[in-house]
């Protein structure tokens, strides 16, 4: 649980901390720093585990070091540890970027050196295939030391695979087309059946439901929006006070906010994207009448970008449910 909410935020500002001038923003990291003394060390697979989980943020919605680091700015030490972890784990084109990051950030109080960044920029780049950009940076480090013999002979390496290559992948540019229609739902990306979709959207329809009747439900009926109708999804709109939310947050951690950037529920079969919003549930048959799993219902939770995600499942079994919702003799519902 602790890995899970250890934030990106917290462990990088207890390396920024150390460090102390006279600016305002110092002023406000020292705060931060005194906070964080009660914490004796930062065991280093913690600070592993947010590196990857930025990393995994950061290839799910196809994010550059300078998109993620705009309101907290990572020095060339903590970029170069985040490459470093991407490194790896194999995606070398993640980890060029944050070298590259780190490259541009590099101060005399720097521990990471000149030498070691060209070195990675170089083997990075030449692990996912971009020869022209390896021979560059790996140039960049002889020039800085001339009689490295190692650096010789893979430059030699890669001046002779270059003529070899056919193609030279773009190391600097993301690839912004989605590996599945579930990353393209979760990033909003508008796919090939938006014009049938918003053709469906606009016969959609919201009312206030008593439920089909329910005694409970008459005289304070609920705010129900059909969130699409093949398969049926239903948004519960206020199913939950602020003051119950809260109880609920007290319960468990308090001071979590909601969810700004991602965290969408996502039907990748019917393309549909249901952004969560605080107090509403969303309701929806994952099994057809006829008792048969409808796989139209399959869906799964994008990654939470900025801010964090709270949920609640509540399973109604079809036992029991026989009036409610009889079942079908077809093969088709």
């Amino acid at each position: 649980m602790a890995i899970k909410e250890l934030t990106v935020f917290v462990v990088f500002s207890w390396i920024v901390c150390t460090t102390t001038t006279t600016t305002g923003r110092d002023i406000i990291s020292s705060i931060v720093y005194q906070k964080l003394l009660a914490i004796k060390e930062i065991p280093q697979e913690d600070i592993d585990g947010a590196a990857s989980e930025l990393i995994r943020l950061q290839e799910f919605y196809k994010l550059y070091p300078h998109n993620i680091t705009k309101e907290t700015s990572l020095d060339a030490d903590e970029a170069y540890h985040v490459g470093s972890v991407a490194y790896n784990e194999n995606k070398f084109q993640y980890a060029f970027l944050w070298f590259l990051y780190s490259l541009d950030r590099l101060t005399e109080h720097s521990t990471t050196t000149e030498e070691e960044l060209l070195h990675y920029l170089s083997y990075s780049a030449y692990h996912f295939g971009s020869l022209p950009v390896a021979i560059y940076f790996g140039q960049r480090l002889l020039n800085l030391d001339p009689t490295n013999e190692e650096v010789k002979v893979e430059l030699s390496l890669y001046k002779h695979l270059r003529f070899q290559r056919t193609s030279n992948p773009d190391i600097f540019t993301l690839n912004t087309k989605p590996n599945s229609s579930y990353e393209a739902l979760c990033r909003g990306e508008v796919d090939e059946r938006a014009s049938a979709i918003s053709k469906r959207q606009r016969a959609l329809s919201c009312r206030y439901s008593t439920g089909g009747g329910n005694p409970r439900l008459m005289y304070a009926p609920v705010k129900e929006e059909v969130e699409w109708d093949e398969p049926r999804i239903i948004r519960y709109h206020d199913i939950i006070s602020d003051r119950e939310i809260e109880i609920l947050k007290n319960i468990s951690r308090p001071q979590m906010s909601d969810v700004e950037i991602g965290g969408a529920t996502v039907f990748p079969e019917v393309g549909v994207a249901l952004k969560p919003k605080k107090g509403s549930a969303v309701f929806w048959y994952n099994l057809q009448k006829n008792g048969r799993v409808d796989f139209d219902t399959q869906h799964a939770g994008c990654p939470v970008l900025v801010g964090n995600k709270w949920v609640a499942n509540k399973w109604i079994h079809e036992f029991g449910q026989e009036f409610r919702r009889p079942c079908s003799l077809s093969d088709w519902e």
